[in-house]
Formats: structure tokens, sequence, C-alpha cells
């Protein structure tokens, strides 16, 4: 009997592992990133919308008869979403020039549609940015769209490692561009909390300022020596914070830095966090704005606990004192 039984489940894994590599689109539930590119390459069909295909709107009134249309078509949309859930409606694609007294938040709100819809597919990942003369492309529901191509910053990189039921998703190639829609999708907590995050927070807000960035008599030799950054002085072990959201680009021990950690934010700007007596945090990690990452320390070339800060752009290291409040 127990032999039996072996024999059973044996032949049901088998066989449901067989129709799982048949059928991928329809058994997997959470896929890898390669495993979404590959179904969206050889499942998914690719709809493609030209710029005759996008339908211009002038004004955003009722004078405006495209305006009108769309305004329709985002009402039904909305009452289609309710009768199929998680479905991908009919897509229609509009698009306007922006204008100087709208944002992207603003703008949301005018057309019934969720920022984060109108930011995946126009890669603006800045709700405040000013959209006056650039062409904004306005879909008929709401939804996320990931583009295919290399991220443009932080928030792309993230939404490309997520993994979606990719039976309810839809691929277009707009103007040239390749992107996922998830039908009805939208950014979760720490997406919203990257997308409308823009400054810079203090890693140490009651830290205080001991040297500051520029040209000083270095502590260790006593000669004029360029500071690249901002020493915060504070007890040993206190928490130091994230400055901002971002990925965790390297960890380590550094005979001048001590510990360390660098963040990589949006692709651009870096954040360093030296001699620090302890690493919260592992390399590839996603972090966000004032998490804990470190505690001070004095491992390296230091005098005394203290968090040595540094924001970077590339091998640039720029004034910290432009970018967050310090208190001297």
């Amino acid at each position: 009997m127990k032999n039996k039984s072996v024999l059973f489940v044996s032949v049901f894994i088998f066989s449901f592992t067989v129709l799982c590599r048949a059928f991928p689109q329809v058994f997997v539930y959470g896929n890898t990133p390669q495993e979404t590119k590959e179904i969206v390459q050889n499942k998914t069909e690719i709809k493609t919308i030209q710029s005759s295909e996008l339908n211009p709107i002038s004004r955003l009134d009722s004078k405006d008869n495209n305006f009108k249309e769309f305004t329709k078509s985002v009402t039904e949309s909305y009452k289609f979403y309710t009768s199929f859930p998680g479905k991908a409606p009919e897509l229609k694609f509009y698009f306007w020039y922006g204008d100087s007294k709208m944002d992207l938040v603003s703008l949301a709100s005018r057309l019934n549609l969720r920022q984060d819809t109108l930011a995946s597919l126009n890669r603006i990942y800045n709700p405040k940015k000013s959209i006056n003369g650039k062409k904004l492309i306005f879909p008929t529901a709401n939804g996320i769209f990931i583009p295919q191509d290399k991220p443009n910053g932080l928030l792309e990189s993230i939404l490309k490692k997520k993994c979606f039921k990719p039976v309810n998703s839809v691929c277009y190639n707009i103007l040239g561009t390749e992107f996922l829609f998830i039908p009805d999708g939208k950014f979760d907590s720490t997406e919203r909390a990257i997308f409308l995050e823009q400054k810079m927070t203090s890693p140490l807000p009651d830290g205080v300022l001991s040297s500051d960035y520029g040209e000083r008599v270095s502590p260790i030799s006593g000669n004029m020596q360029f500071h690249g950054g901002v020493d915060l002085a504070a007890p040993m072990g206190t928490p130091v914070k994230a400055c901002k959201s971002g990925v965790v680009q390297q960890t380590g021990y550094d005979s001048i830095y001590g510990n360390f950690v660098l963040i990589s934010h949006d692709g651009r700007l870096q954040s360093l966090y030296a001699h620090l007596s302890k690493i919260l945090v592992k390399e590839g990690e996603l972090v966000v704005s004032g998490q804990l990452v470190a505690n001070v320390g004095e491992t390296g070339l230091a005098t005394g606990p203290h968090l040595h800060f540094e924001i970077r752009n590339g091998s640039k290291k720029l004034d910290p004192n432009a970018e967050i409040r310090i208190k001297k």
C-alpha cells in the first residue's frame, strides 16, 4: 500500500511538471525576470502603436472632442476592471503637450488616471517635475507600464525585477519602446515612497558637524588636504540612516574609510557612509530613505567616533551641504 502511494505521488509530480513546462503562462504563479522576458517574447502578443494611432488632444476640456472620447473610455475601463478583475481591456492611446500650469499630480487628477499609470508610461519619476512642452501619452485605463529596455533609474529597476502572472499581461510597442502592461497594476508602498521622495535627508539627524567639505588641515597628517565629504560627530553605535532610497552598491572595509556602505540612487548619485562600527545591510539590498543601514564607529583612519558622509556623482565628490541640512 505504501509503495502504491509513493508511485501515485511520483506520477502526479511528474505529470504536473510536464504541464507546467508545456503551459508556463497558465501554471506559473511567480516567475523570475528571465522567465517573464521569455514569456513576453514567446507567449505574449506584442501590440504595436505607431504615431498615426495616437489621438491628439489640444485642450483638456469638453470642447476638445478627442478629450471627451478619452474621458468616456477611461470611465468605461473602471467598469471593465470591476467586471473582469485583472483582465486587460483594449487600450487606446492619446497624446498632449504639457504646459506650465500642470505637473504630473494635477494632470493625473484631470485625466481621472492614477499617477503611477502616467509616470510609468511616460517614464517620469518626479511627480513635481515640469512637463511644460513635453509630449505625454495617455492610456485609456490604469495599469503599470514596465519598459523592456535598460531601466531608467531605481524605480524601473525594481519594477523589472518583480514577478507577475503573465497570463493577464499585454505587451505594447509604443513608438519603438516595448512595455509590459500590467492591467490595473499600481505602485506598492515601497515604490510609491520612492516615487514621492525627491530630497535627501541627513543620515545622522542629531550628529554635529565636526569637519566640513573642502580644504582642511588633516587631523591625521597635519597637512592641508581636500576633504570630500562631511564628518558628523556622534556617540559610538548611533544609528546611521540611508539619506535616500536606493540599492546597496558595495559594503566592506577600507584602510582609510574603515567599514563602509555605498548606496546607489537612481543610477546617478551615490552616498557613502564610512568609519562604521557595524554594517547592517548587504550588497544588492534595496533600502528606503531613513532605513537603518549601519552604526557610528571609528574604524579606519579616524580620531574618534563619527560618520564620514559623502555624496558622489561617478568619481566626483559633491558638497553634501547642497543636498541635506547639516546641524552646525
